[in-house]
């Protein structure tokens, strides 16, 4: 069961995505300011493709990770958040194409970014979006309303047999983000041994090993 704390619920976690060189600028950044946490680090496109199953609720993109608009687009349609764009250039036929995607709610010429004057305005806009969002007891309404009489609870699989594919870091940012909407959260893993305790701070025990070797209530 992950412990149900109470979480600053003004902590926006953010992914940044860009050469080497700027984000690590921007982590900085937004390491030394107490309103963010930074999720993960994407410096190549295919890593940031990953990264977004974690469904960061901003989205901070040097465009340069991809190799031009319909790669860019593509990516920018996948994500949950909220987008923040810096181009390469003052195109503004590409501009106008990138802030049409749903999700971008800035874009900026890399010439004329200023991280410092744009971070409270990202971290404003974020908590405005939660504000037009589900609440977490009208989120467990739903839930209630779509579960049989006998039982509310809802059981999510994360499930392969290849390594490698990011299960363990999906399945902990859906128990993280359940948990902290206050929805009750069990998190198993199956893992032998299991490493999503240390994601989560955890400890080892008890896991599944231990309770197969006595299973108990």
């Amino acid at each position: 069961m992950l412990p149900q704390t109470s979480p600053d619920t003004s902590v926006v976690v953010v992914l940044l995505g860009g050469p080497p060189e700027r984000v690590t600028v921007w982590y900085s950044a937004f390491m030394a300011d107490s309103r963010f946490r930074v999720a993960s680090l994407a410096t190549d496109a295919d890593s940031f493709l990953m990264q977004l199953a974690g469904n960061p609720e901003v989205v901070l993109l040097d465009a340069a990770l991809f190799s031009g608009p319909p790669p860019l687009i593509e990516a920018l349609t996948k994500v949950s958040g909220s987008s923040y764009v810096i181009l390469p250039s003052a195109d503004e036929v590409q501009r106008q194409a990138v802030a049409e995607v749903p999700s971008v709610k800035g874009v900026y010429s890399a010439e004329a970014f200023n991280l410092a004057a744009t971070i409270g305005t990202i971290h404003a806009n974020a908590l405005a979006r939660r504000q037009m969002a589900p609440s977490a007891g009208d989120w467990g309404a739903q839930k209630r309303e779509a579960a049989s009489p006998n039982t509310d609870l809802r059981i999510i699989t994360i499930w392969n047999q290849c390594g490698g594919l990011c299960k363990i870091t999906i399945a902990t940012n859906m128990s993280y983000e359940s948990a902290r909407r206050g929805i009750r959260t069990l998190f198993v893993g199956l893992g032998a041994p299991d490493i999503a305790p240390m994601l989560l701070g955890s400890n080892a025990s008890p896991n599944i090993t231990m309770w197969r070797a006595n299973p108990v209530p």
